[in-house]
């Protein structure tokens, strides 16, 4: 009963460190990636998400921006109706993945970018 009691604390542990892990990438992410946004517009979304509030902010021309979803390895950030970024955080290859989706009336296309866990760019 003991060992089960302890590797159910284990396990919990570790689920609560690891769900900090995208929120330490994007807390540590320069300003030069996404300009619009400061970093405090970052740190109240992630703030708001994990409250379970809407995750809403405005950039620096007045319009919304929303984090739509906060895990452990992903977030979502719709930036306009036509921009939506998605985060992807590889504990494996040390990497994180930034998918911009655009949408148009008449076609939508993705952008990826791949960068290291400091934010430096790979190509």
């Amino acid at each position: 009963m003991k060992r089960l009691l302890l590797l159910l604390l284990i396990a919990m542990s570790a689920s609560v460190l690891s769900a900090q892990a995208m929120r330490k990438a994007i807390e540590q992410m320069p300003d030069t990636i996404f300009p619009l946004l400061e970093r405090n517009d970052w740190l109240d979304m992630l703030d708001e998400k994990e409250a379970n509030v809407p995750a809403k902010v405005k950039n620096r021309f007045g319009k919304e921006v929303e984090m739509t979803q906060l895990t452990a390895q992903e977030a979502e950030v719709v930036m306009s109706s036509a921009l939506t970024v998605h985060f992807t955080l590889d504990s494996e290859t040390q990497r994180i993945t930034l998918t911009y989706t655009y949408k148009t009336t008449q076609l939508t296309e993705q952008t990826t970018r791949h960068y290291s866990l400091d934010w430096k760019p790979i190509e």
